[in-house]
């Protein structure tokens, strides 16, 4: 959720700097990773 706050604003132009571009890109992995391991509870 988190992630997902900074890369909003980033596509807002709020968050400037290194890295911020790419944050967007990584999203979907964390979600996934966080489904499966609720899962496995």
């Amino acid at each position: 959720m988190i992630l997902e706050g900074i890369h909003y604003r980033y596509t807002l132009g709020q968050t400037l700097g290194a890295g911020f571009d790419r944050i967007g890109d990584i999203v979907p992995a964390f979600i996934d990773h966080g489904l499966t391991t609720l899962q496995e509870s």
